[in-house]
């Protein structure tokens, strides 16, 4: 038996000191805007390593401390598409929403599959993508567009 035809997909994403800087926060309206920011090193990655060593950046970020919310990274082999999820330790009456902030840095975001043409206006202080936290969404969540 042979395959007649047969196609897989596989980019290689080149990340420089451009590209290799994602930040993330949440809201509360009590305590204020809290960012997390992670740089990984430079390299060549599939989307399953860039997405691995974001998730352990992040991991990092958030067991060194000072932040509520664990941002955790899947991705879909179907869709072709990351999501990005916040976890909280604790969900204040007054935690507000998740960001990712794409005020500074975009280049990585757009190697990720956002569509920069869809930022909105974060709190009249920055760009990037939201969702807001309610009582059904306690565990916000930002899907990439592409």
């Amino acid at each position: 038996m042979t395959a007649r035809n047969f196609s897989a997909i596989n980019n290689i994403y080149n990340i420089n000191d451009s590209s290799k800087t994602l930040q993330l926060g949440y809201y509360d309206t009590s305590t204020g805007f809290k960012i997390t920011t992670v740089t990984i090193s430079n390299g060549a990655y599939d989307i399953f390593d860039l997405v691995s060593i974001l998730k352990t950046s992040l991991q990092a970020a958030y067991d060194a401390g000072g932040s509520i919310a664990l941002y955790v990274l899947t991705y879909n082999e179907l869709t072709g598409k990351v999501t990005f999820t916040a976890t909280f330790s604790s969900i204040a009456a007054t935690l507000y929403g998740f960001y990712i902030i794409a005020t500074t840095y975009t280049s990585l975001l757009k190697k990720l599959g956002f569509d920069l043409t869809k930022k909105v206006s974060i709190l009249s202080t920055y760009t990037g993508y939201e969702s807001l936290v309610t009582a059904t969404n306690t565990s916000p969540s930002i899907t990439t567009d592409n």
